[in-house]
């Protein structure tokens, strides 16, 4: 951002669903004109051996949501433009299948083949 700022480079899009909050005036990818354009997030995710106890995923997953709301934490993020969305438990797992059934979509449409 400060080569942005500072006039060294040019920013065209970010690549974010959304503008970010350091940089209204930034468009986003579909805003310039791509509007098929797909976000692709960065994510990390946390996971307990299958089996684990009910109550003990659901104090994990407490502790995570409360863990990332912490104001500093949050402060910490945003400079880096990294705004996180937490998911938890049956949301979670709900992304994962919708990942895992695009990619495999496009292995097939694409007939990539491991050699």
């Amino acid at each position: 951002m400060e080569q942005i700022r500072s006039g060294q480079l040019r920013a065209l899009a970010v690549a974010s669903a959304t503008r970010i909050g350091s940089a209204p005036d930034i468009p986003t990818i579909a805003e310039s004109g791509f509007a098929d354009y797909e976000e692709e997030n960065v994510w990390f995710g946390v996971v307990v051996p299958a089996g684990t106890a009910r109550d003990k995923v659901t104090q994990r997953a407490t502790q995570l949501r409360a863990a990332m709301q912490a104001p500093g934490l949050q402060a910490r993020l945003a400079a880096l433009e990294l705004y996180p969305a937490v998911l938890c438990e049956a949301d979670f797992a709900a992304y994962l299948r919708r990942q895992h059934d695009e990619y495999q979509r496009i292995v097939r449409e694409s007939r990539m083949r491991a050699e």
